[in-house]
């Protein structure tokens, strides 16, 4: 399997959530923010952590071929 791809999707779905919750706090489209920025945040930290262990686990795969 081809951990960096998979390193390089959680990055991408971490930015598009980021910024959604950024250009819709622009517009004003939101009840309760403090809820929905928690809820991202966790979100965003829980996309960011899956995309550095597939890294991690991507390099560690590249040294044990060589």
């Amino acid at each position: 399997m081809n951990f960096e791809k998979v390193s390089d999707w959680f990055w991408d779905i971490a930015k598009y959530v980021i910024t959604g919750i950024i250009i819709t706090s622009f517009l004003g489209g939101f009840e309760e923010p403090v809820q929905l920025y928690t809820v991202s945040g966790i979100v965003v930290v829980g996309l960011i952590l899956c995309g550095i262990f597939f890294h991690v686990l991507s390099k560690k795969n590249k040294n044990n071929k060589k």
